[in-house]
């Protein structure tokens, strides 16, 4: 008891320049303890045998954080400390940043993505407008300059086909829409019909060839469509708003409605 007294007295008799000396060395060395105890914290982790008496390592370092780290109050937290010493290990790195661990923890953060450019919604319409104009005979042309155009404005180096699919559905609307001008009563020049889309072309580039092709083909797809528009006005009459075919149309019944129709093509 005596000795500690003495010991207070003599502290208290320190002028304030010898107390603040003093309080740089205690810091000076509790820096570096911290670094220290990162360093066997993270060898004791390494030992495998010895770190599963714990359980495994989360259980283990949360005992030590529990403990040996109890005074950091889980902030900073003992995983995050292990995850900067892990990162910088080396001495010299730690006294570059004054043992600061915050500033570890940081550096050991893996630097952001940098975020992507979203393009102007505005854009893409644009765009999709241009090409079609510009390749009005190649949709494969249009569909990949499309593509590298918006690949340039969003910043990036692929798109998925599902991008890709939508652009060319995009490039179908837009020629579509420019096909309904010339079925509306305010018909165009005459030269213009030559630009009439059709078949992924245009009318005036088609070859006699390629007519009876397409009128096949067109053929084709006009009795597919009334097809499927027959089936719907036959049973949207009996089938109520907001309850599914199956549910009141029989197998057998949409059978013979599918052969009464075909019977009548």
């Amino acid at each position: 008891m005596t000795a500690c007294v003495t010991s207070e007295l003599r502290t208290n008799r320190k002028t304030s320049s010898q107390k603040h000396a003093e309080l740089k060395r205690l810091s000076r060395k509790a820096a570096r303890n911290i670094y220290d105890m990162l360093r066997l914290a993270d060898q004791i982790l390494q030992d495998h045998e010895y770190v599963d008496r714990f359980g495994g390592e989360p259980q283990l370092i949360e005992a030590m954080e529990n403990d040996e780290f109890l005074h950091f109050g889980g902030n900073p937290s003992l995983p995050s400390m292990l995850r900067a010493f892990r990162a910088n290990p080396l001495l010299k790195t730690w006294q570059e940043y004054r043992f600061n661990v915050r500033a570890m923890i940081d550096l050991a953060e893996p630097e952001p993505e940098p975020r992507r450019k979203q393009p102007d919604p505005a854009a893409i319409p644009k765009i999709i407008a241009d090409v079609v104009s510009r390749f009005p005979q190649d949709i494969t042309a249009a569909v990949n300059e499309a593509e590298r155009r918006i690949k340039r404005i969003s910043g990036k180096d692929e798109t998925s086909d599902l991008v890709r699919h939508s652009i060319q559905e995009q490039i179908y609307d837009v020629r579509h829409k420019e096909n309904e001008k010339y079925k509306s009563d305010g018909k165009p020049a005459s030269e213009d019909l030559y630009v009439y889309f059709i078949g992924g072309s245009t009318l005036g580039n088609l070859t006699g060839k390629m007519l009876a092709e397409l009128a096949d083909s067109e053929q084709q797809k006009a009795e597919g469509h009334a097809l499927n528009a027959a089936i719907c006005r036959r049973f949207a009459e009996i089938v109520p708003e907001g309850t599914m075919l199956k549910r009141v149309v029989s197998t057998d019944d949409l059978r013979q409605a599918f052969e009464d129709l075909r019977r009548r093509r």
